[in-house]
């Protein structure tokens, strides 16, 4: 063994055949690989790092028949090699040989020698990746069974267009691809669906190839829209434009923990405070879906100031500025611009006002969960008597951070019926859930003001508490009152704990007749 990893991973290539290309000053190396499908086969191997070696990207180095793209599996249009998923297997520079065969062996079994078979499930899995994209429009009203596509401007054609689920294995190899011919529709349908799909699909198709008028089909594959805008001849050929649309899924794909990726897709939601714990928790709601399909609204009077910097989601750019309003803007920038009809849909209603000017009990209140991050216990009780007196009432999350942050709360009231915020801090008084606060957590300020000092990963804290209670809340099958708590000691965040609050019967709040 060398003393460079880098001269090690050479020799350990030199050990497979793999020579350097002629000319090439980054690190690229040509090496044959031995396959029972195509014989020899000379593949470049493209190392992005000398420093830290990671797999490298693989490409054919020549051409060979019927080894190509949309002919055989994970085979780019450039002849790029997919033969590994990024993230699946760690390069490991301690054992170059090992690595290099870990390369072979992928190449060899995920395309070269990748069964007939197989190609059906390979191709369907990345079918959006095949898909010939070519033709841009505008996408609206999309769901389960159908959409509508707008060509251009509002004067130009429309089309609603039926869905079809894919949900069988299409060998795209052994079918014409792109489509060509009216068969090459049929034969594409047959492979990939359901015999009740299949028969409204062969209406359809039948219908606009004889109409010889332009018609839009379009298919669902997991988290995409695969669609194409046909238009038939007299002498049979089909001319096609081909589109493709992401759906909610995609953006939050990577939610995996959860059972939806997007829980608050669907949900109405109301965040009252833009502060510490307000700003933090509301780029979490984004990244759950709040906002997209029903308007996320946020209240606040308060404007951003310098001292916020250091426990603030905003930057120093928003002094001055309506903390509401700055969040807004910051939120939807981070959506704004993306094609999807799912994000041009997105949007943040920024309330500059106090929560009693904007809302009057008689009014109509729609919203399915409320978040309370105020930290204003008069205001938190007044919130709850206010929501408590509405015909149905929200769920509501009061949160907060307790002391110089020796813990962090969340209180959870999903109905009127059970125990209120009184009920709940005498039960926690009472039984010593949280810990006793000393004089040292408390700062006095000019004219007797109080101000508690704490650090911003208690208001991270804070908000992820509020995120695991929201959740927690939403798969419950009953509507209980919960204290759900994390302590802090010597800066170390202990494990989240839940209490369930018994409604008090003599409480003045909740029990009044």
């Amino acid at each position: 063994m060398k003393d460079s990893p880098w001269e090690n991973l050479k020799d350990a290539l030199a050990a497979w055949n793999f020579i350097p290309c002629r000319g090439s000053l980054s690190a690229e190396f040509e090496g044959p690989i031995e396959s029972s499908t195509f014989g020899t086969v000379i593949v470049k191997l493209l190392f992005d790092n000398q420093c830290c070696t990671e797999f490298p990207r693989a490409c054919l180095a020549r051409q060979y028949d019927g080894l190509c793209f949309r002919k055989v599996p994970h085979v780019e249009k450039d002849g790029g090699l997919c033969y590994l998923q990024k993230g699946e297997l760690v390069f490991d520079a301690c054992r170059p040989y090992d690595m290099v065969g870990v390369i072979v062996d992928q190449i060899t079994e995920r395309i070269l020698d990748l069964p007939k078979e197989k190609y059906g499930e390979e191709f369907s899995n990345e079918m959006p990746s095949y898909w010939p994209c070519d033709y841009s429009a505008e996408i609206k009203d999309v769901n389960k069974n159908s959409l509508k596509i707008i060509e251009g401007n509002s004067s130009s054609p429309s089309y609603s267009c039926p869905v079809y689920p894919l949900s069988g294995h299409v060998d795209i190899s052994a079918l014409r691809f792109p489509f060509g011919s009216m068969k090459d529709l049929l034969l594409f349908g047959k492979a990939s669906m359901g015999k009740r799909a299949f028969k409204r699909y062969w209406k359809t198709v039948l219908w606009g190839c004889y109409s010889s008028k332009n018609f839009a089909i379009a298919f669902r594959k997991n988290a995409t829209i695969l669609g194409l805008i046909v238009s038939p001849s007299r002498s049979g050929n089909l001319n096609c434009r081909y589109f493709a649309e992401e759906t909610e899924n995609k953006i939050f794909s990577r939610n995996v923990s959860m059972e939806n990726s997007a829980p608050l897709m669907d949900k109405r939601i109301l965040v009252v405070g833009c502060g510490t714990l307000g700003s933090n928790l509301l780029p979490m709601l984004v990244k759950s879906g709040a906002g997209f399909k029903n308007p996320l609204k946020i209240v606040d009077p308060d404007k951003y100031k310098e001292e916020n910097f250091s426990r603030h989601y905003l930057g120093l750019e928003s002094q001055g500025v309506n903390k509401a309003r700055a969040m807004k803007t910051v939120l939807e920038n981070q959506v704004k611009g993306d094609s999807r009809a799912l994000c041009r849909n997105f949007r943040i209603d920024a309330i500059e006002d106090s929560f009693e000017k904007s809302f009057k009990p008689k009014q109509d209140f729609p919203f399915d969960i409320v978040l309370d991050t105020t930290g204003d216990e008069s205001f938190s009780e007044y919130l709850n008597r206010f929501l408590a007196q509405l015909p149905k009432m929200p769920l509501y999350i009061c949160g907060y951070i307790y002391g110089r942050s020796k813990a962090v709360c969340a209180s959870v009231i999903g109905s009127s019926k059970k125990a209120c915020l009184r009920c709940e801090k005498k039960y926690v008084e009472e039984n010593g859930v949280l810990p006793v606060l000393g004089k040292e957590d408390q700062t006095r300020g000019t004219c007797n003001a109080v101000f508690i000092p704490f650090p911003i990963t208690a208001s991270i804290a804070a908000a992820n508490l509020m995120m695991t209670a929201l959740f927690r809340s939403l798969k419950a099958t009953e509507e209980e009152s919960l204290f759900w708590l994390q302590t802090c000691a010597n800066n170390v965040w202990n494990a989240m704990e839940c209490v369930t609050i018994p409604k008090d019967d003599s409480c003045p709040a909740c029990c009044r007749k």
